[in-house]
Protein backbone atom coordinates (compact mmCIF):
# COMPACT_ATOMS: atom_id res chain seq x y z
CA UNK A 1 0.00 0.00 0.00
CA UNK A 2 1.26 3.40 -1.08
CA UNK A 3 0.72 6.47 0.63
CA UNK A 4 0.21 10.31 -0.84
CA UNK A 5 3.06 11.99 0.88
CA UNK A 6 3.36 15.53 2.62
CA UNK A 7 5.72 18.18 4.11
CA UNK A 8 4.61 20.05 7.16
CA UNK A 9 6.47 23.40 8.15
CA UNK A 10 6.26 24.99 11.53
CA UNK A 11 6.18 27.75 11.49
CA UNK A 12 3.88 28.06 7.78
CA UNK A 13 4.73 31.91 7.60
CA UNK A 14 8.25 33.09 9.23
CA UNK A 15 8.28 36.85 10.31
CA UNK A 16 11.64 38.19 11.18
CA UNK A 17 12.93 41.48 12.09
CA UNK A 18 16.30 43.44 11.52
CA UNK A 19 16.17 45.21 14.83
CA UNK A 20 14.54 42.42 17.05
CA UNK A 21 13.76 38.55 16.53
CA UNK A 22 16.24 37.97 13.73
CA UNK A 23 16.24 34.40 13.35
CA UNK A 24 14.04 31.16 13.51
CA UNK A 25 14.27 28.18 13.40
CA UNK A 26 11.84 25.91 11.14
CA UNK A 27 10.59 22.12 12.05
CA UNK A 28 9.96 20.09 8.92
CA UNK A 29 8.02 16.93 9.53
CA UNK A 30 7.31 14.70 6.81
CA UNK A 31 3.90 13.09 6.71
CA UNK A 32 1.90 9.91 4.87
CA UNK A 33 -1.50 11.04 4.19
CA UNK A 34 -3.90 8.40 5.40
CA UNK A 35 -1.31 7.30 8.27
CA UNK A 36 -0.49 8.48 11.87
CA UNK A 37 3.29 7.70 10.36
CA UNK A 38 5.11 11.19 10.68
CA UNK A 39 9.43 11.48 9.97
CA UNK A 40 10.91 14.50 11.10
CA UNK A 41 13.22 16.11 8.62
CA UNK A 42 16.66 17.08 8.94
CA UNK A 43 16.87 20.54 9.84
CA UNK A 44 17.90 22.27 6.65
CA UNK A 45 17.69 19.18 4.19
CA UNK A 46 16.43 20.60 1.06
CA UNK A 47 15.20 23.53 2.01
CA UNK A 48 15.88 26.83 -0.07
CA UNK A 49 15.63 30.39 -0.21
CA UNK A 50 14.72 32.48 -3.31
CA UNK A 51 15.92 35.98 -2.30
CA UNK A 52 19.31 35.14 -0.05
CA UNK A 53 19.27 39.05 0.11
CA UNK A 54 16.22 38.87 2.80
CA UNK A 55 16.94 36.15 4.54
CA UNK A 56 19.22 32.41 4.57
CA UNK A 57 19.13 29.08 5.88
CA UNK A 58 21.41 27.04 7.38
CA UNK A 59 22.17 23.55 7.64
CA UNK A 60 19.98 23.27 10.68
CA UNK A 61 16.88 24.97 9.49
CA UNK A 62 17.33 28.29 11.17
CA UNK A 63 16.30 31.25 8.76
CA UNK A 64 18.36 34.32 9.33
CA UNK A 65 16.98 38.20 8.67
CA UNK A 66 19.50 39.99 6.36
CA UNK A 67 17.48 43.07 4.38
CA UNK A 68 14.01 43.57 4.33
CA UNK A 69 11.74 42.65 2.03
CA UNK A 70 9.63 38.86 1.29
CA UNK A 71 11.16 36.23 0.10
CA UNK A 72 10.21 32.09 -0.28
CA UNK A 73 11.18 29.25 1.99
CA UNK A 74 11.03 26.10 -0.22
CA UNK A 75 11.43 22.39 0.92
CA UNK A 76 11.55 19.59 -1.09
CA UNK A 77 11.68 15.97 -0.31
CA UNK A 78 11.27 12.93 -2.88
CA UNK A 79 9.71 14.99 -5.38
CA UNK A 80 7.38 16.79 -3.04
CA UNK A 81 7.74 20.42 -2.46
CA UNK A 82 6.19 23.35 0.37
CA UNK A 83 6.69 27.04 0.40
CA UNK A 84 6.51 29.32 3.23
CA UNK A 85 6.54 32.47 3.00
CA UNK A 86 9.39 34.70 4.76
CA UNK A 87 8.37 38.69 5.93
CA UNK A 88 11.48 40.71 7.16
CA UNK A 89 10.53 43.99 8.32
CA UNK A 90 13.20 46.93 10.24
CA UNK A 91 11.12 45.98 13.36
Amino acid sequence: MTYDQRIILDPITIYLELNGKQTQYVSVTWKYAGSSQREKMDGGTGMVITDPTVATVDLSGTVTAVGVGTTTLTVTRNGVSVTAPVIVTLY
